[in-house]
């Protein structure tokens, strides 16, 4: 089973940093990674990844100054997902009934019926994150 790079949580943590500092004000990228404990290289490469995608401004290019791009509420935890991370699939599951041709039409049934369940499992996932938003893990 594949998981989510520990780039997504950092990211969630510079976005909850940035959402609990206010609306109207704007945080540096020395005190965002000195507030949530991460190198000050890694947290330039989040906010450049998260900026791409939307998630922050940097309203004057001159000023070190970090916002949200939206409102927390707008804000889905699978945005973040994708602005961090390629697209992985949640479950490194392989079809063995096609990798394995010998295979008995038994377990080759019980191969399909496991892949549908996986794959279910992970749409469910990705539906949940849609629904998560920073709203809900910042405050």
């Amino acid at each position: 089973m594949t998981h989510f790079s520990p780039r997504v949580e950092y990211g969630l943590y510079v976005l909850s940093e940035l959402a609990t500092a206010g609306e109207n004000c704007r945080s540096s990228t020395e005190d965002i990674a000195a507030s949530v404990r991460l190198p000050i290289t890694l947290v330039r490469s989040l906010l450049a990844e998260l900026e791409r995608a939307g998630l922050v401004a940097k309203p004057e290019a001159a000023v070190d100054g970090w916002r949200l791009g939206d409102r927390p509420e707008r804000i889905s935890v699978l945005a973040v997902v994708r602005a961090v991370q390629a697209h992985r699939p949640l479950f490194a599951n392989r079809d063995f009934a096609t990798a394995l041709p010998a295979l008995t039409p038994n377990v080759r049934r019980r191969s399909y019926a496991l892949h549908k369940a996986m794959l279910e499992a992970e749409r469910s996932m990705f539906e949940t994150l849609a629904r998560t938003t920073l709203r809900d893990i910042a405050s």
